[in-house]
């Protein structure tokens, strides 16, 4: 079956899209909801917060977009406890870690 140029972006392998995938959608946002916790525990400088945020978001998700989130927060909160701030390798993991969309432009806001 040929995927459409539009979602080739959401493959999970070669056979399969999400659209073939039995998916909880609420679940899904739920780890959505997650990962925006995070950034915003990030930015109000509650690292505990943000990376048990990060974990929860990974847990729930169903597709892999949020499986470096943790890493990349805890890397984050390591920096805030150290220095007040979010250096610029931890803001580039966390844009890393994080799909295409508003989320990104989250990581523009941590104190800098």
């Amino acid at each position: 079956m040929a995927v459409p140029a539009a979602y080739r972006t959401y493959l999970v392998d070669d056979r399969r899209t999400l659209g073939e995938m039995a998916l909880d959608g609420q679940r899904q946002r739920n780890a959505l909801t997650a990962a925006e916790k995070a950034l915003a525990a990030l930015a109000s400088g509650d690292a505990a917060r943000a990376t048990r945020n990060a974990a929860t978001a990974a847990e729930l998700d169903q597709i892999g977009v949020f499986a470096a989130l943790p890493e990349a927060v805890a890397a984050a909160a390591s920096d805030l406890a150290a220095a007040g701030t979010v250096g610029e390798g931890a803001r580039t993991l966390l844009r890393a870690a994080l799909p295409a969309g508003p989320l990104k432009g989250l990581v523009a806001a941590l104190p800098s």
